[in-house]
C-alpha cells in the first residue's frame, strides 16, 4: 500500500481556488475539498464568514461547507441571512432551508428564521422568493399558514402570484 500525503497540504490552495474568478477551477476546488471532508471544515467556515473575501468565494466556501458539516454551514447562513449580496444571502437561504427539513431544534430555529424573513417587507424581492423556494417540500401544516399570510394585501403587493407554497 502506497503511502499518500495528507490532503491537509492541499486544504490551504484548495480554499484559495474558491477566490479564483475562474468557475471551473472555483468548482473543482470545491468538489475536492467536499472529499477532504472534515479536515477542511475550519477553514471553509473562516472564507465563508470573511466579510473581505468576494462574494462567490463566501458562496462557494458555504455551500462547499454544508457538505461537509452541516450544523456549522448553518451557524454561519444564519449571520449570512444579513450579508449585503445576494449570493451570499441565497445561499445562506438555501443552508438554512436544508436544515429546516428535520425534526430537531435546528430545524425549527432555522425554519422560523427562513419564516421570518419571507414576511420582511425590508427584504429585496430576491430574498424573500428564495425563501418561498426554500420552502417548498416542507409539510403542509408548515406552509399553510405562511402562505395564507402571505395572500394577504402586503403579502400580494410584494409577490403577485409568487406567494404559493404549493409545488
Amino acid at each position: 500500500m502506497a503511502i499518500r500525503p495528507s490532503p491537509a497540504r492541499d486544504i490551504a490552495r484548495l480554499v484559495a481556488e474558491l477566490a479564483s474568478g475562474d468557475a471551473p477551477r472555483r468548482d473543482s476546488a470545491a468538489a475536492r475539498l467536499t472529499i477532504i471532508g472534515t479536515p477542511a471544515a475550519a477553514r471553509l467556515a473562516a472564507l465563508a464568514a470573511d466579510p473581505a473575501a468576494s462574494p462567490d468565494a463566501r458562496q462557494a466556501a458555504l455551500h462547499t461547507l454544508a457538505g461537509i458539516d452541516a450544523a456549522r454551514a448553518t451557524a454561519i447562513a444564519t449571520d449570512a441571512l444579513a450579508d449585503p449580496s445576494d449570493i451570499v444571502a441565497l445561499e445562506a437561504i438555501d443552508v438554512l432551508a436544508a436544515a429546516a427539513h428535520g425534526d430537531t431544534a435546528a430545524s425549527t430555529s432555522a425554519f422560523e428564521q427562513l419564516a421570518e424573513l419571507a414576511f420582511d417587507p425590508r427584504q429585496p424581492a430576491a430574498r424573500r422568493l428564495g425563501v418561498l423556494a426554500a420552502l417548498r417540500g416542507l409539510p403542509a401544516h408548515l406552509l399553510t399558514p405562511i402562505d395564507d399570510a402571505l395572500a394577504g394585501a402586503e403579502g400580494r403587493t410584494a409577490f403577485g402570484d409568487a406567494t404559493s407554497l404549493e409545488p
